[in-house]
C-alpha cells in the first residue's frame, strides 16, 4: 500500500515549481488535448466531466478550454490545488472533490473522465478503472495517462526503489476488462539531461514523483548514488540522463 499521506505532502511542497519542472508531463497534456479534440470534433460535448488528479491544472486547462459547457467535477488529493486552478475554471460550472480519488464516491452519467500523471500512485488501478466505467454514461470517454517500465529506470537501478508501472499492453488487457473499448493507445520515451545526479534528485524532489517511501539519504547513500548513477548513465557531454517513459490511452465505454 502506497503512503498517501507522503505522496500528498511531497505534491504540496513541489507545487510552486511543477509547471516550471514537469516539462514531459506538459508534453502528454498537449498530446492529450490534441487527440482529444479530434474525438470530441466527432461527437456531442461532454456535460458532466470529472478530473481525477488535478493538481496545478496542468490537463485542467485544456479540458476547460475543449469543454466549456460542462459541469466538471475537479478531484485532487490536496486541496491546496485550489490556488492554482480556481483561475483556470473562472466562468466554469464545476466542484472540487478533495480527497484520495481511490476513496471517494465517483460522480455518475459522466460523459468524460480524464486524469494525468495520477494513477501510477493508484493502489488498485484495476477496481479503479472499473469504477470509472460505472460512472460514465453509455459512449463515454476515460482519458488516462501514467508511466510505463522503463519510467526513471536510472533510479531504480542505482537505488532499487520505485514505483511499479504496467506495460501497454497491460494497460489495454485492464481496460477492455473493464468493458472499455480503446480508441488511442500510444507511449514514448524522453531522456532528460542533467548535470549531475544530484540535479536528479532535484528534479524529482521538485515535481514530486519520487515515490521512495520512507527512505532516507544518509552522507554515505549518496555518495554511493552519485557514484553508481555516473558510471552507468553518463551521457556524452559528461551530464547523466533520465528517462520518463509516458503512456496515453483514451477509451470509450
Amino acid at each position: 500500500m502506497k503512503d498517501k499521506e507522503i505522496i500528498r505532502r511531497r505534491f504540496e511542497a513541489g507545487m510552486a515549481c511543477y509547471d516550471r519542472q514537469a516539462q514531459v508531463q506538459q508534453q502528454v497534456c498537449g498530446m492529450v488535448a490534441g487527440r482529444l479534440e479530434e474525438l470530441l470534433g466527432q461527437r456531442d460535448a461532454p456535460v458532466r466531466g470529472l478530473e481525477v488528479g488535478a493538481g496545478t491544472g496542468m490537463l485542467t486547462r485544456h479540458l476547460a478550454r475543449l469543454v466549456p459547457r460542462a459541469f466538471w467535477h475537479v478531484n485532487d488529493l490536496s486541496p491546496k490545488a485550489q490556488q492554482y486552478l480556481d483561475p483556470l475554471l473562472e466562468g466554469l460550472s464545476h466542484r472540487y472533490l478533495w480527497g484520495d480519488a481511490e476513496l471517494l464516491e465517483l460522480p455518475g452519467d459522466l460523459g468524460l473522465i480524464a486524469t494525468a500523471s495520477t494513477v501510477q500512485w493508484f493502489d488498485d488501478l484495476p477496481a479503479f478503472i472499473a469504477r470509472c466505467a460505472g460512472a460514465l454514461a453509455p459512449g463515454g470517454l476515460l482519458v488516462m495517462t501514467t508511466f510505463g517500465p522503463d519510467n526513471f529506470r536510472q533510479i531504480r537501478a542505482t537505488t532499487g526503489r520505485g514505483l511499479e508501472y504496467r506495460t501497454l499492453s497491460g494497460l489495454e488487457m485492464l481496460l477492455r476488462q473493464a468493458g472499455f473499448e480503446p480508441l488511442i493507445l500510444t507511449e514514448f520515451r524522453s531522456e532528460l539531461a542533467f548535470v549531475s545526479p544530484m540535479e536528479v534528485l532535484r528534479h524529482i524532489k521538485a515535481t514530486g514523483v519520487g515515490g521512495t517511501g520512507h527512505f532516507r539519504w544518509s552522507p554515505s547513500s549518496l555518495r554511493r548514488f552519485d557514484e553508481q548513477y555516473r558510471r552507468l548513465f553518463a551521457s556524452a557531454d559528461n551530464g547523466v540522463t533520465l528517462t520518463y517513459h509516458p503512456q496515453i490511452t483514451i477509451s470509450k465505454i
